[in-house]
């Protein structure tokens, strides 16, 4: 009855000044009520996502649209406060179209935290947070994140691992059987084999090495599939062995990831095992379950204390040592900035080889030889020259070699281009806005050519 109802117009109005942007599917709010600290709110969801529902706990368009309303600051002029952190959260029932939520907020010294329960239309609970931690955020804050790049990459780094070498009593590999010779461990002809054995008495082994080092066919699209669905079988029926559920279990591959750029990956046809074993390993928590790639032409004899360290799921073995995929922190990644004052600009590296050291520079529009034009670059081609020469390894004067644009020059001795016209051929940097060109080394683009298809062509047809 004390409540103060919300203006839901107001109210989108204040969160998107903050930099937000909410579209039709998350503006679920139907009311929203205040009184001091406590906030009301009713949300539904649009009437053609409900057929969505089943898909989740409780719909995150719903429960993002619920927030809204718990969410709003007191002044117009006031920061966004956006979810940090959650504890103690219990969803009770699932399903739900529609929530009616009671929220308590309270200010601490790093922000504001909610408690809030949710229940559906019938008063039966929905979601229950006994903590959401709350950040504020600027709208220049929201508005220069950067959105377009990614905020962590995958590196694979070296791992230390114990010195001594492991005991291998009950070691056991299945696959091949010159492998575990050479490891001078029990080995299986195939997984029913295995199974047999356990049938017939035989002690669990202490540690299982699955090896599938053998490039999987040449096709990598049929190979994939092949090898990834006798994986699967693979998996289903280790898993479903009751002898092995204490068994750590190894795959080995060989060459099915690369460590570093340019490394390459000649078993495609087992990388997605990779991603398989990170499925399995999500829902059997309790199951060790590794994977271990060689690099091609190493041996695995010099890499024991890799299959006995159960620390680290992953693990790719190069250059004598371990190596495991970590996350870190993708460094900012300056963008390019036409200068400023509408002038014509290029892509220049004369810092020293070195893909960091592009950067954009003004260019200057020398005049024209008599049988040179100037071309406004529609579309430039990558070619591995101007990769080599960026890197510093083949130099060249410019970066850029084709081109395909308009002319908007031509030089005194052209005769066979004009003005206007579309063409496709070899330039000077034509990483840029426009580029000069000897008029000899471009020709009309065809009709029907796009700009960026006629680009790839020059050096092509040439070659």
């Amino acid at each position: 009855v004390d409540a103060e109802a919300l203006d839901l117009t107001e109210l989108y109005s204040r969160l998107t000044a903050d930099g937000c942007d909410y579209g039709p599917a998350f503006r679920g709010l139907v009311a929203a009520w205040r009184i001091g600290n406590q906030r009301f709110v009713q949300a539904r969801l649009p009437d053609a996502m409900t057929d969505t529902v089943g898909t989740y706990g409780l719909h995150p368009a719903l429960l993002d649209a619920a927030l809204h309303g718990l969410l709003a600051t007191d002044t117009a002029s006031g920061p966004a406060l956006l979810p940090f952190s959650w504890s103690g959260a219990s969803l009770y029932a699932t399903g739900a179209t529609e929530i009616r939520v009671h929220c308590d907020s309270v200010k601490h010294g790093d922000g504001t935290h909610l408690k809030f329960l949710a229940w559906d239309t019938q008063g039966q609970p929905i979601l229950r947070v006994e903590t959401l931690a709350l950040r504020q955020a600027s709208a220049a804050q929201v508005q220069t994140t950067p959105q377009n790049r990614d905020l962590y990459r995958l590196d694979w780094q070296p791992v230390a691992l114990p010195v001594e070498a492991p005991s291998k009593i009950g070691w056991c590999l299945v696959g091949n059987v010159t492998l575990a010779q050479i490891l001078e461990i029990q080995s299986f002809a195939s997984l029913d084999a295995l199974r047999v054995a356990l049938k017939s008495g035989q002690p669990a082994p202490t540690r299982l090495l699955l090896d599938v080092t053998a490039v999987a066919g040449v096709d990598p699209i049929t190979a994939a599939h092949q090898a990834t669905t006798e994986s699967l079988d693979a998996l289903q029926i280790l898993l479903a062995e009751p002898a092995l559920a204490s068994t750590p279990m190894i795959w080995l591959t060989r060459g099915a990831v690369a460590t570093v750029p340019g490394e390459g990956i000649p078993d495609l046809g087992h990388a997605p095992l990779w991603g398989l074993l990170r499925s399995a390993r999500a829902e059997y928590p309790g199951q060790i379950l590794r994977i271990l790639d060689l690099a091609p032409g190493g041996t695995v004899n010099e890499c024991s204390s890799a299959l006995a360290h159960d620390t680290e799921p992953e693990l790719a073995w190069r250059f004598g040592l371990a190596y495991a995929p970590r996350l870190v922190i993708q460094p900012d990644v300056t963008l390019f900035t036409p200068p400023a004052g509408g002038l014509d600009w290029g892509l220049a590296c004369t810092d020293g080889g070195g893909l960091d050291h592009i950067h954009v520079i003004a260019t200057p529009s020398p005049a024209l030889a008599a049988h040179e034009i100037w071309i406004a670059v529609q579309a430039a081609a990558l070619n591995f020259r101007d990769v080599l020469n960026a890197m510093g390894m083949v130099p060249a004067p410019w970066l850029g070699l084709e081109v395909a644009g308009v002319v908007t020059e031509v030089g005194k001795g052209v005769t066979s281009l004009v003005v206007g016209e579309r063409v496709m051929g070899l330039g000077r940097a034509t990483f840029a806005t426009q580029a000069i060109a000897e008029a000899h080394q471009v020709i009309p683009i065809p009709d029907g050519l796009s700009f960026i298809d006629a680009a790839g062509i020059p050096l092509v047809f040439l070659t």
